[in-house]
């Protein structure tokens, strides 16, 4: 028998941020920017996730539970992979640091360097065409951009 877990969870949360999104586009411009900002990634990343189940699903056999000394180490994993997420929009911003993120966890992953600059592009080039030139709302750039270039 197979483990569905992984793929329940990632399919929970794409349809959560797809739902987040959804909702966010009944809201004037300026309510729904920073529901655009987290839902898009998180429907992006949902997307990542769920691919990434269904292929481990199909790929391997359900293994024994594992020891908590790993569903601790994994947590604390996932905890400083958040930290970091937090880190770079603070310093380098959306722009930047999204994208940055996003290659960083990739390569991570271990996704090839093709895929992840792609990946990181795409990011980059969705938050700057969505935000930038449609909406015309300016995100947080960061507090060394706006140290630095003030």
């Amino acid at each position: 028998m197979k483990r569905y877990g992984g793929l329940i969870l990632s399919l929970f949360f794409l349809l959560y941020f797809i739902l987040f999104v959804g909702i966010s586009m009944g809201y004037s411009s300026t309510a729904r920017r920073m529901p655009l900002v987290v839902g898009l990634p998180g429907v992006l990343m949902g997307l990542m996730a769920t691919t990434r189940a269904i292929k481990e699903l199909k790929a391997t056999e359900e293994t024994s539970l594992s020891s908590p000394a790993k569903r601790q180490r994994s947590f604390i994993t996932m905890a400083l992979w958040l930290f970091l997420l937090i880190l770079a929009i603070g310093l380098l911003g959306f722009f930047l640091g999204l994208p940055l993120y996003t290659f960083l966890f990739m390569r991570k992953e271990k996704e090839k360097w093709m895929s992840s600059l792609t990946m990181a592009g795409l990011s980059f080039a969705i938050l700057y065409l969505l935000f930038n030139l449609t909406l015309h709302i300016e995100l947080y750039p960061g507090l060394l951009f706006m140290y630095l270039f003030k």
